[in-house]
């Protein structure tokens, strides 16, 4: 883990989630680093190895920072107690940006696991039309015929006779006024790209087949339990 944090640009956010095996508890000793809304009381071998990851690299273990009603993230083999062995960390500094975490009961992820979800805060993009004039693109593929190729290439040279780049010394201001008239032409003659429509991937039958399989990992832990009275008997 340390090879892998110190090949991370120090310009860059860390944010450490997954499942830690790891019991982090609530001694006060280690409060600031913790917080005060651990499931568990007291700290395993694998808690004080990932507090002492915590302290060594300025972070904060943010899945023990917030209350919620369900902080088990893993159920124990048989039983239905839980365990909160999944974490996600995140440098001090910027520990700010995560508002909450979350344990997703009822997210069917196939694992004795619970999903884990932690919500951060958004950060500000760029102007929408700002964004828009980078995502223009033009149907090249209409140049390959021949009459309209030769329309397109006659507008361009047309425009650029008419400009007098050798008294513009400014380097910018002549490819500004380069990309003005190709843009111009492309516009005219090519036009944008139709974009094309994406098909829905999760259909009726695939929807049928998520609550079925959900219904099912719901069931195991009472099949479970039936298995082990007959035994028992």
């Amino acid at each position: 883990m340390d090879r892998v944090i110190d090949k991370i640009p120090k310009r860059d956010i860390i944010i450490i989630m997954g499942d830690a095996n790891a019991k982090v508890g609530r001694e006060e000793i280690y409060k600031e680093i913790v917080g005060k809304h651990s499931k568990h009381e007291e700290s395993n071998n694998n808690g004080l190895r990932l507090i002492e990851l915590a302290i060594e690299r300025n972070m904060k273990i943010v899945s023990t920072q917030f209350q919620r009603k369900h902080k088990g993230t893993w159920i124990i083999p048989g039983k239905q107690e839980t365990k909160q062995m999944d974490h996600v960390l995140i440098q001090e500094k910027h520990s700010r940006l995560i508002i909450s975490v979350k344990t997703c009961r009822g997210a069917d992820t196939d694992s004795k696991h619970f999903l884990v979800r932690a919500k951060l805060k958004q950060w500000k993009g760029e102007d929408k039309e700002h964004r828009r004039n980078y995502e223009v693109r033009y149907n090249t593929e209409e140049l390959q015929a021949q009459e309209l190729k030769t329309k397109y290439e006659i507008h361009i040279e047309r425009y650029l006779e008419k400009q007098d780049f050798s008294k513009e010394k400014n380097i910018n201001t002549k490819w500004n006024n380069i990309e003005r008239i190709v843009t111009e032409a492309s516009k005219r003659h090519v036009g944008k790209t139709i974009a094309r429509e994406r098909k829905e991937w999760l259909d009726v039958e695939c929807e049928t087949e998520i609550k079925h399989k959900k219904l099912l990992r719901m069931k195991m832990p009472e099949i479970r339990n039936e298995k082990s009275t007959r035994i028992i008997l």
